[in-house]
């Protein structure tokens, strides 16, 4: 069964593109649109829950699509309706250039990146929709299902975020969005993978064999490669191997020289397989990683790790793992390749199918921390194309039937 679903890393290993204010790459870096040659000031996300890139240029080989100038912005409300977000320059008006978005990335609770053809990377205020330029912005978030898409896009504890961009982990700070502040925070010359790096609450920074502490300091150390945070982002955590095929978990003490701490009973080793994908449940203390055929409860209370196999889920294919503040959810397929959407108790790692077995062909989900669910799926009765939420109580709603348009994003953004 082939899904469309989106696959982002190539556009992180691009060149440095640098971007200024809405304008067209052959344009003497004016980037002003067309209408009486005022440039973008805001795209109208009051109210959203998601965004989504839509394309009617129909399909190509099966995914992907025809022609990216047939982009559309749209926003998922509040309320389940779904609008087209329109452009509007400085004095309020829409823009009337073909502002084309092909790329969306989620970078906290306050701001968001939107990438449009030909024009750039914008960064956007959640709040008022205002649009802001600066130099090797995130352009979109990587998709969902890859090898640990929840590192792409981190934060400290002073409200500065981190990226991944050209192999360099980037720090940028909001203090005035009129006037950002970009930074490579690697080591100057390392080559850091968009998958393997953490960022603490203080500032810390551990990525490969390189720890950067947040006084600016390096030191080297063999046990600063695969990890994760807690659940408060306070301490950066490690998988760390030992001689004989296992792996313990160590949190790290960022003094000098670096301290570890074996996480949980000492008696105790796990596989040594690291989780490839991760999500963290903070209303129930919990972090979920999965190596696609074995779950591990990685973090709680208890300090006991307890790995589950995928069979425990009853199902042979594991697609992509989400989360809310309260649930986590795997979308997989069973025996005859049928969409599974499941949402799961982190206590007891109970489990409900949310969709009724053959009706949906889903090709993206994205849950919102209030374990509202929007996905894009295939309709099996009509083989219409869909976008369609679930609420607390497993009730579907279809928000658009989308008649030869084709999702190529979609983002939860609040």
């Amino acid at each position: 069964m082939k899904k469309a679903l989106l696959y982002f890393g190539l556009l992180f290993m691009t060149a440095i593109i640098t971007f200024s204010s809405c304008k067209k790459d052959d344009d003497n870096n004016n980037n002003n649109n067309d209408n009486n040659n005022l440039v973008l000031k805001f795209l109208n996300i009051t109210n959203a829950k998601s965004l989504v890139i839509m394309n009617s240029s129909g399909k190509k080989d099966g995914k992907g699509v025809n022609d990216d100038s047939e982009n559309k912005l749209f926003k998922i409300t509040d309320n389940g309706i779904v609008l087209e977000v329109p452009c509007i320059n400085e004095n309020g008006d829409t823009v009337t250039s073909n502002f084309s978005p092909i790329g969306i990335c989620n970078l906290s609770d306050n701001y968001l990146t939107v990438t449009f053809q030909n024009y750039g990377t914008y960064l956007v205020r959640k709040t008022d929709g205002a649009v802001f330029t600066g130099n090797n912005l995130p352009k979109s978030a990587p998709d969902p299902g890859s090898d640990r898409a929840d590192l792409f896009i981190q934060r400290d504890g002073l409200g500065n975020i981190y990226y991944w961009n050209n192999f360099e982990v980037m720090k940028l700070t909001i203090t005035d969005p009129n006037n950002l502040t970009i930074s490579t925070y690697s080591a100057f010359g390392d080559q850091v993978g968009g998958n393997s790096y953490n960022v603490d609450n203080a500032g810390n920074l551990c990525y490969g064999t390189r720890f950067r502490h947040a006084s600016g300091g390096l030191e080297n150390n063999a046990n600063c490669g695969y990890g994760w945070t807690d659940i408060n982002n306070d301490s950066i955590y490690v998988w760390g191997p030992q001689g004989n095929g296992t792996g313990s978990i160590f949190r790290i003490i960022p003094t000098t020289p670096l301290g570890f701490e074996l996480y949980g009973d000492t008696s105790y080793s796990c596989p040594f397989d690291p989780p490839r994908q991760l999500v963290k449940i903070k209303n129930k203390n919990k972090i979920i990683g999965t190596t696609y055929s074995v779950f591990y409860d990685l973090y709680n209370p208890n300090e006991i790790v307890i790995m589950l196999p995928l069979s425990h889920f009853n199902i042979p294919i594991f697609t992509m793992l989400a989360a809310s503040d309260n649930y986590y959810y795997i979308l997989g397929e069973n025996s005859s390749l049928q969409s599974v959407l499941l949402k799961v108790d982190p206590n007891g790692h109970t489990f409900t199918n949310l969709l009724t077995t053959g009706d949906y062909d889903l090709y993206n989900v994205v849950v919102s921390k209030t374990d509202e669910v929007q996905f894009y799926a295939l309709r099996m009765s009509d083989g219409k194309r869909v976008l369609a939420k679930i609420d607390n109580a497993g009730n579907i709603t279809i928000l658009s039937v989308l008649d030869g348009s084709t999702i190529t994003v979609l983002e939860q953004i609040n």
